[in-house]
């Protein structure tokens, strides 16, 4: 009796772990990141909102703006590097992908009542990935709410969320 509840409790939590996967394929496959190439990556932040403000270019200075972009994608190139086993970014003229993500929204907030306090961040886009010799689509993911950054620096909190995003989608 007790091996059958432990079976289905390791059951349950091997669904409860994989119930969350804020990334989710809207059209193609994952094979891509089983080849051994290297990718371009770039980020569109003109539309992003931040902060239920309004857009993020808006929301900071200029100075801070490119900053926190700059940072962003490298602490997402950094991750992404860092988790996956073959693909890598290193936007390289010779690569075989074009990885595009648009970020759509990046929310914020400030959690008081939690094991870790501090600011907070998620993440909602789209990323496209491009095969560049045949300039076909070879994936197209949607991320809804990406948990990721959370530190008490609100601007290491903003660059873990990027990093989160690309450990995500390393191990999709």
């Amino acid at each position: 009796m007790k091996r059958i509840a432990l079976t289905l409790f390791a059951a349950l939590m091997m669904v409860a772990v994989y119930a969350d996967n804020p990334i989710e394929i809207k059209l193609g496959s994952r094979n891509f990141l089983k080849d051994n190439a290297s990718a371009n990556v770039s980020f569109d932040f003109s539309k992003t909102l931040y902060k239920e403000d309004g857009l993020l270019e808006t929301s900071l200075t200029a100075e801070e703006y490119d900053r926190y972009t700059s940072k962003a994608i490298m602490a997402f190139a950094e991750a992404f590097n860092h988790a996956s086993r073959r693909l890598r970014i290193d936007n390289s003229e010779d690569a075989r992908y074009a990885i595009d993500i648009v970020v759509d929204k990046i929310d914020y907030f400030f959690s008081v009542m939690s094991l870790v306090p501090g600011h907070k961040h998620t993440f909602f886009g789209t990323i496209t990935v491009t095969n560049l010799d045949t300039a076909e689509i070879v994936c197209e993911l949607n991320v809804t709410r990406l948990k990721g950054g959370r530190d008490f620096s609100l601007e290491d909190s903003f660059y873990k969320c990027f990093a989160e995003l690309g450990k995500e989608l390393a191990k999709l």
